[in-house]
């Protein structure tokens, strides 16, 4: 009974966090970014009104920024309490919920009029007029409820507690090794000054506010299943109501909105094309591919690298970093903040050439011209004065795009100052979304009035950026060290690469470019088998011309270029290559021939260079040692290619004619199919394949309870650890995560064989206390692995503190 008036009064309290923190986020929103609340208003790209309720960006955007402010200041609050307090979190989330509850109290205050007019309507509405307001808004609320129902299932099935056991899924166990240490660290040790339970040093190269963030929520008590999960389905359904609401936004309708959607819950690859291309060959019936392919649980299918089959870019990256849809919701976030700017100049230029038209009818009337045609070489003004459409038209063009104060000087400093502060902090729970937004941003100021508001992000972001890097990591420290690498995960022949890497080290550029030309085919056939038939389709979209003759050329040139890929293309069956081949080229003979002027809509081609942004960071630089955390940036730029693919098919798709319609639905098949079957996989490879703790782990209970929560502990390191789960770092954890954050692993490897190694007690002793291990920890696991472990020595040298028998476990602790 008391487990369940816990559990209950633990949802509560969570629960509290986010509705007061939402609460505070929605009224401060509305003061500094007041235009979220008039996005109804917004106009299109194709410069018509849209269909959009305010509340499908006003709530997820305060969500959002509630859940970080708040979680900022409880952070704050807890580590400026752990110098004088064993227990900085309770003191981090009485500050937190105090200054909240403080604004709430002055808002509600300031308010009252409002609020008691609005409870009053509330109490009055009837049944029928909940009926009718679902009603009109059925299609945004079944895609709400279809989000969180479909989220909610995949969150669970990779994270439980039942009957004591905590199930976590097979395919997010390893990465839930540094999450689960991170969330245990706050929520059961006193991780203040951060540092990486897997790597002490004290310091923290890795973005942990979002572990934080779910490690409070067990600490305020909910249960660790929820504490996680209830934050990651949020994230997610916010993510993909501001991610419908920008589509809806830009291309002006809903269809593009929900179809974005589902691009992006079933990614576009021809893995599984290519799969099935292997199976044929090996003479496999085609009956039994397919039920390999719905049974498969060995790993997410994909040849086009090794990591493909880890499910690096399919519905898994969203169970297993669940840090990263929270960061998405932030950028699209900022995407809508700053988009009122970017529509301005576009429809300013749009509406230069109706302007100087005007502008020649004026001039004409007062020199005595009758002709005003655009396309009179010169007109007539004054009997020594002329002036030609296209002068005219350039100035005018010139003056709206560089020369007036709107094309620079900020409008709305308090906007510039909050975006910046929100991806500014946004840098510690996902640092690879921030450095992916901000060139995004720079190329749609390019095409923005008021530019100077961009600049002004931008350095506020970075100044926080190096603020918090600085003081989470050392002086002159930083996460990021780019240096020049092409081609992401593309497989080169061992030659080409040594190639690169010589060139590149002797700064010998022209040799380096000539060999970065050899790579380029490489690199294109890599991409084509991993995104499918994305790149096809949005060289099609972007670059058809329906109309005049423009579109014979433009038909043409795309013609080519799908042709020629043909010697490029994956090795996929005949079938498959002949197929997609035609249906490609059957698309762009419609996107040139058939469909309505424009199929992407004024600045479409400048958002679509925006969002190719991150997808050139991860094919030319290597951000930090290992190379396949780029994957973040090759996902944005899928997901916000989804956004012009989704208006071009959704475009198709109201067109008459049941032949376009035909290859609208061709082109959603080949998109999803092998992101449906990702899904599938996902489902089995939790459902049958899981790691099981007990919550009640003999080890977990003994650590907690008895040492200290800054003690070290010596044991094997493993992706998930009882040391860990008590809260307590492990000297040297597993190496992978250390490293491929930048940690020097390799030296502390080397401190451990030396630690085993040493036969001399003083020795020993000396090297333990020197790097601050207070226990030594021996289970089945280290004396299988550590051949060089002599449990006897190690007794003698240290106090055995506890035999565990259940896991037949030692504790032993350093002496003072």
């Amino acid at each position: 009974m008391m487990e369940v008036v816990r559990f209950i009064l633990g949802l509560l309290l969570g629960s509290g966090y986010f509705i007061i923190a939402s609460f505070v986020a929605y009224n401060f929103l509305k003061k500094v970014i007041p235009g979220l609340f008039r996005v109804n208003k917004t106009i299109s790209l194709f410069g018509k009104p849209i269909k959009l309720e305010n509340w499908m960006v006003t709530i997820p955007a305060s969500f959002l920024i509630g859940t970080m402010l708040i979680t900022w200041l409880t952070y704050i609050g807890a580590a400026l309490s752990n110098s004088f307090s064993n227990k900085p979190l309770l003191l981090g989330n009485l500050i937190s919920f105090g200054v909240f509850i403080v604004f709430a109290a002055i808002i509600i205050h300031k308010r009252k009029d409002d609020f008691r007019s609005f409870f009053k309507k509330l109490f009055k509405i009837r049944g029928n007029d909940i009926v009718s307001f679902l009603l009109n808004r059925r299609w945004e609320f079944g895609f709400i409820l279809i989000s969180t129902v479909i989220v909610t299932y995949f969150m669970f099935l990779t994270l439980n507690v039942s009957g004591g056991v905590m199930t976590i899924g097979g395919t997010v166990h390893s990465d839930f090794g540094p999450h689960m240490s991170m969330i245990r660290s706050f929520s059961e040790g006193s991780n203040f000054p951060t540092q990486y339970p897997h790597f002490p040093d004290g310091k923290i190269r890795y973005h942990f506010m979002y572990q934080f963030l779910a490690g409070n929520l067990e600490f305020l008590g909910m249960r660790i299943d929820f504490a996680f999960n209830m934050p990651s389905i949020l994230s997610l359904v916010a993510f993909l109501m501001l991610l419908y609401s920008f589509v809806v936004m830009t291309m002006g309708t809903r269809g593009a909105g929900f179809i974005t959607a589902f691009l992006f819950a079933f990614r576009s690859s021809f893995a599984d094309f290519t799969y099935i291309t292997d199976k044929m060959k090996e003479k496999i019936p085609f009956p039994d591919i397919l039920k390999a392919l719905w049974d498969n649980a060995s790993g997410h299918i994909g040849r086009s690298s090794s990591q493909e089959t880890w499910g690096l870019y399919a519905q898994n990256v969203y169970v297993n970093q669940r840090h990263l849809a929270f960061s998405l919701g932030i950028m699209i976030l900022v995407m809508i903040a700053v988009y009122p700017m970017f529509r301005s100049m576009i429809g300013g230029l749009k509406k230069v050439r109706v302007k100087t038209r005007d502008e020649l009818k004026v001039l004409n009337s007062e020199g005595g011209s009758t002709d005003n045609s655009e396309n009179t070489e010169e007109v007539a003004v004054s009997s020594d004065k002329k002036v030609s459409f296209n002068n005219l038209y350039i100035r005018n063009w010139l003056k709206e795009f560089m020369l007036s104060k709107e094309a620079w000087l900020p409008r709305d400093i308090k906007r510039t100052i909050s975006i910046g502060l929100i991806l500014g902090l946004m840098t510690f729970w996902n640092g690879a979304v921030t450095i992916a937004t901000l060139p995004i941003l720079c190329i749609m100021a390019i095409m923005s009035k008021r530019r100077l508001e961009y600049l002004g992000i931008a350095a506020i972001t970075v100044l926080f950026s190096f603020l918090q890097q600085g003081l989470f990591m050392g002086a002159g420290q930083s996460a990021v060290k780019p240096e020049l690498y092409i081609g992401f995960l593309t497989t080169f022949p061992d030659d080409m690469m040594a190639d690169f890497m010589q060139y590149r080290d002797a700064h010998e550029y022209g040799s380096l470019i000539n060999v970065i030309i050899q790579m380029t085919p490489h690199v294109i056939k890599y991409f084509i088998e991993l995104l499918g038939i994305m790149p096809y389709l949005m060289i099609i979209a972007v670059f058809s011309i329906p109309k005049g003759i423009g579109r014979w050329i433009s038909l043409a040139a795309i013609v080519s270029l799908i042709g020629g890929s043909i010697f490029i293309f994956p090795n996929v069956h005949d079938i498959f290559k002949v197929s997609v081949i035609v249906i490609t080229m059957v698309t762009a003979i419609v996107a040139n021939t058939v469909m309505d002027y424009p199929i992407t809509p004024k600045g479409g081609k400048w958002l679509a260079l925006a969002f190719l942004m991150p997808w050139v960071i991860a094919t030319t630089l290597k951000l930090s040692p290992d190379v396949p955390v780029n994957h973040k940036y090759i996902m944005v730029t899928s997901i916000l290619f989804d956004i012009i693919m989704a208006n071009f098919i959704y475009r198709m798709y109201i067109k008459k004619g049941i032949i376009v319609k035909a290859v609208a639905g061709l082109l959603v098949f080949i998109l999803t199919f092998t992101g449906f079957i990702d899904l599938k996989t996902l489902f089995n490879m939790n459902y049958y394949q899981n790691v099981k703790f007990s919550v009640n782990d003999p080890v977990t209970k003994w650590v907690k309870n008895n040492t200290g929560p800054k003690d070290v502990f010596l044991t094997t390191p493993d992706v998930i650890d009882p040391v860990l789960l008590a809260g307590r770092p492990i000297y040297y954890g597993h190496p992978y995560y250390a490293w491929s954050a930048g940690y020097d692993t390799y030296k502390r490897e080397e401190i451990v064989k030396q630690i085993y190694a040493c036969k001399n007690k003083e020795a020993l002793s000396k090297l333990l206390k020197e790097n601050n291990i207070s226990y030594i920890l021996v289970d089945d696991g280290m004396r299988d692995q550590v051949k060089e472990l002599d449990e006897v020595f190690i007794s003698t040298v240290l106090d055995k503190v506890v035999t565990i028998k259940q896991s037949n476990t030692n504790i032993y602790k350093v002496k003072k």
